[in-house]
């Protein structure tokens, strides 16, 4: 772990946890779990798997706050992460591993699968409409 608090890489978490983060989450929860709890067959026991990927970002979401204000104290006053912030970061950074671990090992495995072309288009929308982005523009002869 560095020495000091890389005062760039903090503006730049700080920027993406206020910015991106929710949305990112909102995308799971509002669009593609109930997809997929509609599309998947029981053998493929999805609900099960959401249910331990909503755990972890639950437990991310729970420590947030902390890792916000610690990132704005820290660029605030020029000060260093503590030895308490050091194991605040890590247990967070932990938390959102596991989640993307399981959502690019279990999720995504299971969206080729059983998500259709109209899904995707679907999703795919409805995240640019959540970032304020313009829709895209089908094509005559996209496939």
């Amino acid at each position: 772990m560095a020495a000091s608090l890389d005062r760039q890489a903090a503006l730049t978490v700080l920027r993406f946890l206020n910015e991106e983060l929710n949305v990112h989450m909102r995308d799971d929860v509002e669009d593609l779990f109930p997809l997929l709890a509609r599309r998947c067959t029981k053998d493929d026991a999805i609900e099960g798997a959401i249910s331990r990927i909503r755990a972890v970002q639950e437990e991310a979401t729970c420590l947030l706050p902390l890792v916000r204000a610690t990132l704005a104290r820290c660029l605030d006053t020029g000060a260093d992460l503590n030895a308490s912030d050091r194991v605040t970061f890590a247990e967070f950074a932990g938390h959102v591993r596991s989640h993307l671990v399981a959502e690019n090992a279990i999720l995504l495995p299971i969206a080729r699968a059983r998500l259709t072309r109209a899904d995707l288009r679907m999703l795919s929308q409805n995240m640019l409409s959540r970032r304020g982005l313009p829709p895209i523009l089908e094509s005559s002869n996209a496939q």
